[in-house]
């Protein structure tokens, strides 16, 4: 579970990380560190993740098939204790 995620410059408006549904982009993670973002979680390791898709999300997207829906399932996997 994360307790810091980097948020990309262009979603910035509440200091916050929420998907809009279990199925959709609301915030969405920064790719200004090479590529990626940093994340922190609650366990206290942080981590680095370079994004596989670098292309255009917007708050309600439906993530697309294929390296946008790995990036989403890599990132909702996280955000909840199994």
């Amino acid at each position: 579970m994360f307790t810091f995620i980097d948020v990309h410059e262009d979603i910035i408006d509440d200091g916050t990380f929420a998907l809009d549904s279990p199925l959709l982009w609301g915030h969405f993670p920064a790719t200004r560190h090479s590529g990626g973002f940093n994340s922190a979680f609650v366990d206290g390791h942080v981590a680095h993740h370079r994004l596989r898709y670098t292309g255009p999300r917007w708050r309600g997207k439906t993530p697309g098939p294929g390296a946008d829906q790995e990036d989403f399932s890599w990132i909702t996997d996280r955000m909840t204790l199994h």
